[in-house]
């Protein structure tokens, strides 16, 4: 093990789980925006629920060019919800935190960190919930809005 991994160790763990089906046409982008992190103790559970593209092939290349855990597996083709079930309810999956991802997301490099920085800071007593702000473009990228803002809802 090197001294990066042994660092990785003392880091809170993020479990990113996404579900895919037919998603090869903007899955290479959002890949690179995980690997782009810059936090960077997260493992990838994906469950791709029967594509018939290249999705599984394009997650098995980028599996094979992370140090990150990928674990990739085949869901019950019961639609998205049961899919992303599957993956909260596995037991295999040891996290802090999930970050849940639909297949066209394309994530900002410091995702992931700033939504461990808000958790780590928000009161240990009582469940918490972080949402980012969506970032609306169109297949090639060019902006076109943001997401509706929602105001906080306060403490219980």
């Amino acid at each position: 093990m090197s001294s990066n991994d042994d660092s990785r160790l003392n880091k809170t763990s993020v479990a990113i789980l996404l579900c895919t089906r037919n998603g090869g046409a903007f899955l290479q982008e959002q890949l690179e925006s995980y690997r782009n992190q810059t936090y960077s103790n997260w493992q990838l559970y994906v469950s791709d629920d029967h594509s018939t593209d290249n999705t599984v092939e394009i997650v098995r290349r980028f599996a094979s060019t992370v140090s990150n855990t990928v674990d990739v597996r085949y869901g019950m083709q019961e639609g998205y919800v049961q899919n992303f079930l599957s993956l909260v309810l596995d037991p295999i999956i040891q996290a802090q935190y999930f970050a849940y991802s639909d297949q066209d997301d394309i994530w900002l490099p410091d995702k992931l960190e700033r939504a461990v920085a808000w958790h780590e800071s928000a009161l240990q007593d009582r469940p918490a919930l972080y949402c980012g702000r969506v970032r609306l473009i169109t297949a090639d990228g060019a902006g076109v809005g943001l997401s509706s803002l929602f105001s906080q809802i306060a403490a219980l």
